[in-house]
């Protein structure tokens, strides 16, 4: 009997180190999948559903000596393409026309360790994706303002191949794979150019940073702090800001009500995204992201205007 409560303390002590190294280890590959998401190479079809909603894209990643080279292509549905060039051009084709979006928007800081005081990262395991084996990553909220996530990585490189996005009750609200996927050199990126914008379409440039926005938000949701705040030279009243906790992000956009028309109020949601607005003055404000209702909700809510507070 000795000898069995012996070994049975000897597991309970394997298994309490694996858990902990597990969690010294889960940071570890945030970290080198933040790296990844910025030096990876490759190209593949990724199929992704937000609520029962089904979708698949040819993606192709590249880096070039501006920056970072996207291209996402529409498989189904109306034909979409969007590219992105050295993270700041955004070009979206809708069939013939097209649209142009200059943006100096930065991506969360993934590696940033004060974003994981809002969660606890952990490896759950082993698994294959697209024929290619993977860590399991673990990513739980410490509160009910952020999503769970579960990422599958790829063993040698850390890119993501697979992601889960959890709601508050512990059921997938989102979720993304690649059915395949090959590493290595995009030439076709490397001399990608945005088609000119369609007759009529006006370009828009949301690359002017506001130097002291009137939109302040005095008591954002816990570990979510401004990244940027933009706004477009030819349509200064209205700015587009965006939060993050480092994982996840939120983007605010302010623009002026047309007369007469009814203002977007309340809340909606698509699978993982949801939505709030609400006039404030003359103004609609309209709140996004990736994050359950109640932290768009406490967003849209908490903004102020101080110019009208301050009078």
């Amino acid at each position: 009997m000795a000898g069995v409560r012996i070994r049975f303390g000897l597991l309970v002590l394997l298994v309490s180190c694996a858990s902990r190294l597990s969690a010294e280890e889960g940071p570890d590959w945030l970290r080198r999948m933040a790296e990844a998401l910025s030096q990876a190479e490759y190209n593949g079809i990724l199929v992704s559903a937000q609520g029962p909603q089904l979708h698949s894209l040819r993606v192709e990643h590249a880096v070039a000596a501006d920056g970072l080279r996207e291209r996402l292509v529409a498989l189904d549905g109306p034909e979409r393409t969007v590219t992105r060039i050295g993270g700041r051009l955004v070009c979206t084709e809708l069939g013939a026309e097209s649209l142009h979006y200059a943006s100096a928007t930065p991506s969360p800081a993934l590696a940033d360790a004060a974003a994981l005081a809002h969660y606890r990262v952990v490896l759950l395991g082993e698994d294959r994706v697209a024929g290619l084996p993977t860590r399991v990553l673990g990513i739980e909220p410490r509160d009910a303002f952020r999503y769970g996530y579960r990422i599958w990585l790829e063993s040698s490189r850390a890119l993501p191949l697979r992601s889960v996005v959890f709601g508050g009750d512990g059921r997938p609200v989102a979720q993304s794979f690649f059915a395949s996927i090959e590493f290595g050199p995009q030439p076709s990126l490397q001399a990608l150019d945005c088609p000119a914008p369609a007759a009529g379409v006006t370009a828009r440039n949301l690359s002017e940073p506001v130097p002291r926005s009137r939109w302040v938000l005095p008591d954002p949701p816990p570990g979510f702090a401004l990244l940027r705040a933009l706004r477009d030279p030819a349509d200064p009243e209205s700015e587009h800001h965006l939060l993050s906790d480092g994982l996840a992000t939120v983007s605010i956009y302010i623009e002026p009500r047309n007369a007469g028309a009814s203002p977007l109020s309340g809340a909606a949601q698509r699978g993982s995204l949801s939505l709030f607005g609400r006039a404030l003055g003359d103004y609609q404000v309209t709140v996004v992201g990736e994050v359950p209702e109640l932290t768009v909700e406490r967003i849209a809510r908490g903004l102020v205007d101080s110019l009208q507070r301050d009078g």
